[in-house]
């Protein structure tokens, strides 16, 4: 899915499924999420999600699945959290987020957050769900609770 302007929906793109490139949108959702992508943790190729413009709903950016890579993207004005991952071996790189309760919140094993901007959340980034985990440099800017919460 590339180059495509959703504004006003529920969810901007919602896909299942592996091997899916979701790049170069402009969403603006008045619901659940911007992007939500369901698939499988074990599968051997994730979902691409790159240089997005994605605002509002309560979730910018959705993903259930692993090994899949979210980066370059903008997501902000999300009311939950702007960029949420459950699953394992996920790559979250070089995304600026702008509000939320949540920046980034990963849940499962091997997930890497790098190089981030985080600015206005709750917290800026949380990591849980098991070990292997790597979050380095990043640049979190005015949390008004936690800038970085391993759990």
């Amino acid at each position: 899915v590339s180059k495509c302007l959703l504004d006003g929906t529920q969810i901007g793109i919602h896909c299942g499924g592996d091997d899916i490139v979701i790049e170069k949108n402009d969403i603006t959702a008045g619901g659940t999420a911007g992007i939500y992508v369901e698939g499988s943790a074990s599968s051997p190729e994730g979902v691409v999600i790159t240089k997005n413009q994605v605002s509002g709903g309560s979730y910018g950016i959705l993903a259930v699945m692993g090994r899949s890579t979210i980066s370059k993207n903008y997501v902000g004005e999300s009311v939950n959290t702007e960029i949420v991952l459950n699953g394992g071996e996920n790559l979250v790189e070089k995304n600026e987020t702008d509000g939320g309760s949540y920046g980034i919140q990963t849940n499962g094993v091997d997930n890497v957050v790098s190089k981030n901007l985080v600015e206005g959340a709750m917290i800026g980034i949380q990591v849980s769900g098991g070990p292997g985990g790597t979050v380095e440099k990043n640049t979190i800017v005015a949390p008004s609770s936690v800038g970085i919460w391993l759990a």
